[in-house]
């Protein structure tokens, strides 16, 4: 397990998943985040799905990104802004790997 995540807690209120998603320096703590928010039901917690969204389109990590994808694909927040960000990752993302997460 990377150091940058043995540190964190095996659960997370959704206040500290919001702001390591944000604001975590390390990729893996991001992605560790979005997995975690996974957890929520984004139709109450609508933060959830706006988050992961705003991730999946500007974090600079693609790994990141995919596991933003595969969240929001888990939590089937299927809304016009994640399909709308969907498409313009499968025709425009510089990662192929995105690409392909977001094609799925």
């Amino acid at each position: 397990m990377p150091a940058s995540i043995q540190s964190l807690p095996e659960t997370a209120t959704l206040p500290e998943l919001l702001s390591l998603l944000n604001d975590s320096l390390y990729p893996s703590q991001r992605e560790w985040a979005a997995d975690r928010l996974t957890h929520f039901d984004w139709r109450i917690h609508p933060q959830v799905a706006e988050s992961l969204l705003q991730a999946a389109r500007q974090d600079p990590a693609p790994l990141v990104r995919v596991t933003c994808i595969r969240s929001l694909a888990l939590l089937k927040a299927s809304t016009t802004y994640v399909v709308q960000m969907l498409q313009e990752a499968k025709l425009h993302d510089s990662d192929s790997r995105v690409r392909q997460e977001a094609d799925q």
